[in-house]
């Protein structure tokens, strides 16, 4: 959501509603991967589903970002009518290089205070390389590869729970930086059964430092 001089609160709202309906859809596919990875169906038929899921996921994060950062001039109607992740981030980034999510955690000394992720979780190119990959998974291949592209052999989920470990890293806890605004919006997912809730944080300047007392002679 882009932010001037005087923020719409309002249109901010409905976008974060439509936000965290999106973020709770992904909780939904993700717990769809965890169930695929014992469900009586063929390994390689619950492999490739899992694949789908992922690929909606990554598909589901750029256009969250795109509804909360839609109002900014430069996003298009081109835009808002692709539905390609790999598309949508990389035109997003141009506009607004903070426009992908921030993961944050609390502090392990202070619970109210939140500390950034630096790391284990879906970093902006891996969701492009994760979007790729899933688009080759859901091919069934050529006449020169399609016998050993997938078989029962090299079927594995653990590929697939590391990436989802990473999507959970990411959106778990998470900030949106609002574009051209100091103030930013926290994001937490919850568990499957609660929808995620946001709150608007506002920056709140320091309170000047009081004068030094008049030295004494």
């Amino acid at each position: 959501m882009a932010a001037t001089a005087k923020l719409d609160l309002e249109k901010l709202t409905q976008a974060m509603a439509f936000y965290c309906e999106l973020m709770q859809e992904i909780k939904i596919r993700d717990q769809g991967i965890a169930e695929l990875s014992h469900a009586p169906v063929p390994a390689q038929i619950a492999y490739e589903s899992a694949y789908l899921q992922l690929r909606m996921i990554c598909e589901l994060i750029a256009i969250a970002c795109l509804v909360v950062h839609g109002d900014i001039p430069a996003t298009t109607q081109k835009m808002k009518k692709t539905w390609e992740a790999d598309q949508i981030i990389k035109r997003l980034s141009e506009i607004h290089p903070e426009s992908y999510p921030h993961p944050v955690m609390p502090n392990k000394d202070d619970k109210f205070r939140l500390v950034a992720v630096d790391s284990g979780f879906l970093q902006k190119s891996e969701l492009l390389h994760l979007y790729g990959r899933c688009g080759d998974k859901l091919h069934r291949g050529t006449v020169k590869n399609a016998r050993h592209r997938i078989s029962p052999r090299n079927v594995t989920f653990t590929q697939i729970q590391a990436w989802r470990e990473k999507i959970t890293r990411l959106l778990q806890h998470h900030w949106i930086v609002l574009f051209d605004s100091v103030d930013q919006i926290g994001v937490q997912m919850g568990d499957l059964g609660h929808s995620p809730a946001w709150n608007y944080w506002k920056k709140v300047e320091p309170l000047p430092e009081p004068p030094a007392p008049d030295s004494q002679t």
